[in-house]
């Protein structure tokens, strides 16, 4: 997903107070099982954002 990872970066940077980073899907599964508490905010793609639909 490499076009989705350039937009996410050049629009990240008109946000110079919010923390960004890049995680590869399979190590933000595992994450997510061993420290939730890292995260404030999922950003993903539809491609891997509806892996952790919650409703």
């Amino acid at each position: 997903m490499r076009f989705w990872d350039e937009v996410f970066q050049d629009i990240s940077k008109n946000y110079d107070g919010i923390e960004t980073q890049s995680i590869h899907i399979d190590t933000l599964s595992a994450y997510l099982v061993s420290k939730p508490h890292a995260f404030d905010v999922i950003v993903a793609s539809n491609l891997f954002g509806d892996l952790y639909n919650q409703s």
